[in-house]
């Protein structure tokens, strides 16, 4: 079968793939599971049941629902009603609750249905910080149910050499429909069968030397767990270098040094199994580790760690200094102030991963996860400072980049002025880039037919002083 996705579905795709695949899943077993996904959603994390959606219509329940089959404008307009408060929560649970118990109507990949199912969303989502319809909730979810209430099924998951054996499975045992026919099986291998294809396409195209690793889930599927270390194996682990949803931002040691130390850091807190995830004990695995010299490879009592307490500790020990606590909403503000670190995402291809180094800390644009390169990314390059970049041509000054928020500096003067004189800044010459900077490089950039990233990175530079 010959399977068309968009580039959302195959990020989707991808994303599931590798979570999936991290936690223990073989390529097959994944891709069983990401067939009968497809079929329940089309890999919508928001997808509402298309029988509920004309029920909405016909009742004139909130006038405005498209005909269109799997509409990601009804999907987005749904939540935007359940985000506001006119899709009620006993509306998302029972809807359309007046006809009867008989009457439940699916959401999300899995299409949860039940009672019970949706409410574990609601409270999985509640945990975590994030919505009903975010992905990595959503697929935390299906590993939780899968591991506590259908273990058989994740143990084919978890050894299917065939795609056909893993989705029967997951068809016949997980999602349950009406018809679980072998013409049903074949349709759902077919589609499992595509995605891998399209996987391995994408993954071809990615520099899969590149290897990440991060502190991933609990044993099940939770935000907490309920025993410390790592009983999976997957809590904390490597897997190949993905592009998230939310986008990475990248921030670099400015010592190669240090930067080597924390990626062996993040390799040996994946090789120890001690160190499990929880997000209500992460600082059981921080204490221990600052009392063993921010090594994580010592640690040798069972503790658990969530995502962003881990890149503390592996922080701390390459770089000799404690940057404090900090989510993954704070991150890059708080590793920035240290002045150890420099963000270098303008020189990353988030698709390929090319320009990434052993050692970098990647963190999502938004509150979500963060973790650390720890092999295949090539030799960490010294960063740009003021005391190591080479001062000629277009760097005879302190940076190579600046941006909002930057260290105040002889750098950041030569850009104002450059902008000022082109009527674009209209701030002080003042050494210090703030959002009156921001929006002059914005404007420069859109008018020279740069990246507009609001960064006076090496592109930028070399435009404007026109070498």
């Amino acid at each position: 079968m010959s399977l068309t996705l968009s580039d959302g579905q195959k990020q989707t795709a991808r994303y599931c793939f590798e979570f999936f695949t991290a936690c223990g899943a073989t390529d097959a077993g994944a891709a069983g599971l990401l067939g009968n996904l497809y079929a329940e959603s089309r890999l919508y994390s928001d997808c509402v049941e298309e029988l509920l959606l004309k029920r909405y219509r016909d009742e004139g329940f909130l006038p405005g629902w498209s005909y269109a089959p799997y509409s990601p404008e009804n999907y987005t307009r749904y939540m935007a009603l359940y985000d506001a408060g006119k899709i009620t929560l006993a509306e998302f649970i029972h809807p359309r609750q007046y006809t009867g118990a008989r009457h439940q109507y699916g959401f999300g990949l899995a299409q949860w249905t039940t009672e019970n199912r949706k409410k574990n969303l609601v409270s999985m989502a509640a945990g975590n910080g994030t919505t009903i319809d975010d992905e990595e909730t959503q697929f935390g979810l299906i590993y939780y149910e899968l591991v506590k209430s259908y273990p058989a099924v994740w143990r084919v998951l978890c050894s299917a050499s065939s795609v056909r054996e893993a989705a029967a499975a997951v068809l016949k045992q997980y999602e349950c429909p009406a018809d679980t026919s072998d013409a049903v099986i074949d349709r759902r291998t077919a589609y499992g069968e595509g995605i891998l294809k399209i996987v391995k396409e994408m993954k071809g195209v990615m520099a899969m030397g590149i290897i990440f690793g991060s502190a991933r889930i609990a044993e099940d599927g939770t935000v907490n767990g309920s025993r410390p270390g790592d009983n999976t194996g997957a809590e904390v682990s490597t897997q190949s270098y993905y592009k998230h949803r939310k986008g990475w931002k990248v921030l670099r040691a400015n010592s190669a040094d240090a930067a080597a130390r924390i990626a062996s850091a993040m390799a040996g807190a994946c090789a120890n199994p001690r160190i499990g995830y929880s997000q209500a004990r992460r600082y059981t695995g921080v204490n221990l580790a600052r009392s063993v010299g921010w090594n994580p490879a010592l640690i040798a009592n069972d503790c658990d760690v969530d995502c962003s307490s881990l890149v503390r500790v592996c922080a701390a020990y390459g770089t000799g200094k404690d940057p404090g606590d900090f989510d993954t909403g704070s991150e890059r503000a708080v590793l920035l102030a240290t002045g150890l670190f420099t963000d270098v995402t303008w020189g990353i291809n988030q698709d390929t991963g090319a320009g990434l180094c052993n050692g970098d800390i990647l963190v999502t644009a938004t509150k979500g996860h963060t973790g650390v390169i720890v092999s295949g990314a090539g030799v960490r390059k010294q960063a740009a400072t003021a005391s190591n970049v080479k001062k000629e041509g277009a760097y005879m000054f302190e940076c190579k980049q600046i941006y909002e928020g930057c260290p105040a500096s002889n750098s950041v003067y030569l850009a104002q002025e450059i902008l000022k004189s082109r009527g674009l800044y209209t701030g002080a010459l003042d050494k210090e880039f703030g959002p009156l900077m921001a929006a002059a490089v914005e404007k420069y950039q859109r008018a020279r037919g740069l990246e507009v990233d609001k960064i006076v990175g090496p592109a930028t530079w070399r435009d404007m002083i026109a070498l």
